[in-house]
């Protein structure tokens, strides 16, 4: 049986799909701070919001599959490294950055 192929390789960063970046931190303003930081490096920012969902622990970019690369490379971009796969929809239909505590 061979390995399975990293997902990522087959993969190109597309800056043009819709980005979403929740603040989880608690920080008046973060979230605008850092839409601005990925609109200044060609991302397409939908939504910048408050976090809903459960507390964070760290911050974390959520995907789907088929948006690997752009996980990958907004994370380099922010210095976010816990990236996590989730099923189709399951957390949004985009890659989704929740700033957690902590996150500068």
């Amino acid at each position: 049986m061979e390995a399975a192929e990293d997902p990522s390789e087959e993969e190109s960063v597309n800056k043009a799909d819709p980005l979403l970046i929740f603040n989880a931190a608690g920080v008046n303003g973060l979230g605008g701070s850092v839409s601005q930081r990925a609109s200044a490096d060609g991302w397409s920012v939908a939504l910048v919001d408050n976090w809903q969902g459960a507390a964070m622990a760290n911050s974390v970019i959520f995907y789907n599959p088929g948006q690997a690369a752009n996980a990958q490379a907004i994370g380099q971009l922010l210095g976010i490294s816990d990236l996590r796969e989730t099923a189709p929809g399951a957390v949004a239909d985009f890659v989704t950055v929740v700033l957690g505590p902590g996150f500068q």
